[in-house]
């Protein structure tokens, strides 16, 4: 009988054994699950916040260009401001300048036809041809100001934008520089002497931080 309960102590605990080693193993399989369950959570965690730092990039990236194309258009508008200014106000002086001078001439022809007098008269005639050639001057001067802005659309928003310090009788002798005008080309358009234009010259170069070695012709019309 003590042989018959030591046989069935013995298989309890074979039985209580395989049982422990039954629920060791769970735990390892569970441990185990749950392990692969962190490691997979964490990938589509790092997966997600990835997507959203991908997504919140190209929002930001669209956002930028966004902004950009808006200030090209804005810069491209000033520049069309700018330039319209610049024509609208120029052609407005020289037109004004002809009127004063066509009242003038027909003021000067009335009167040249009351005078007798052959050498006043041929005075007034030698004025009224001064006075005509100054008009096709200045009518000249409207055209090559129109051409001088289309040569280069950007120039003088550019140069002044740069370099804020040049005076506006600077801007206009480096446009001329730029085309290649001569100081006494210069000079006619904008009815100066040519010791005064060579003095814009060494201006605009100070201005612009030229050396010496540095050909002012060249930077200017390289200047884009």
């Amino acid at each position: 009988e003590i042989e018959k309960e030591l046989i069935n102590s013995k298989s309890e605990l074979k039985i209580l054994s395989q049982n422990n080693d039954i629920s060791t193993f769970k735990v390892i399989i569970l441990s185990i699950s749950i392990f692969l369950f962190l490691i997979v959570s964490f990938f589509i965690f790092i997966n997600i916040k990835n997507r959203n730092k991908t997504l919140k990039l190209n929002n930001e990236k669209l956002n930028y260009e966004s902004q950009l194309n808006e200030l090209i258009k804005k810069e491209k508008d000033l520049k069309l401001v700018y330039q319209s200014k610049e024509i609208r106000d120029f052609a407005f002086n020289i037109s004004d300048k002809i009127k004063i001078l066509e009242t003038f001439k027909n003021k000067l022809q009335k009167v040249s036809k009351k005078i007798k007098d052959l050498e006043l008269k041929k005075e007034l005639t030698t004025l009224i041809i001064s006075i005509n050639q100054n008009i096709e001057v200045n009518k000249e001067k409207v055209v090559l100001n129109s051409k001088t802005t289309n040569y280069k659309e950007d120039f003088l928003f550019n140069l002044k934008n740069k370099y804020p310090d040049l005076s506006k009788k600077e801007v206009q002798v480096s446009v001329y520089l730029a085309m290649n005008f001569s100081s006494k080309e210069i000079a006619l358009q904008l009815g100066v002497t040519s010791r005064t234009v060579d003095n814009y010259r060494v201006a605009v170069r100070a201005k612009l931080g030229l050396n010496k070695k540095q050909n002012l012709e060249e930077f200017l019309a390289n200047f884009i």
